[in-house]
């Protein structure tokens, strides 16, 4: 993988973890990556409280705004009991 993907899937990783640290009071997170013929693909879970929003400016948008340059998708999922920071992004 080129090193600007590389980095997309780090910042998006410690994003991820730290929000689920810092704001979602989440007592465990989990972590899946996987090139999947071309498409690299990392998830983060956790169990926390919800609620999180990707806002202009913030570090979950940045992350978006990121992976929609390198053609890649960004998914967001928050609700009580979990969120999920998705991202996909073309290696080849």
């Amino acid at each position: 993988h080129s090193a600007v993907i590389e980095t997309t899937a780090y910042l998006m990783v410690t994003e991820a973890l730290g929000d689920a640290a810092a704001h979602a009071h989440a007592h465990e997170a989990w972590l899946h990556a996987d090139d999947r013929g071309g498409t690299l693909i990392v998830e983060v879970r956790d169990d926390g409280i919800g609620g999180a929003v990707a806002t202009p400016g913030g570090g979950l948008m940045c992350i978006a705004d990121r992976a929609g340059a390198l053609g890649g998708a960004f998914t967001l999922e928050s609700r009580p009991g979990g969120t999920t920071v998705r991202i996909e992004i073309p290696t080849a």
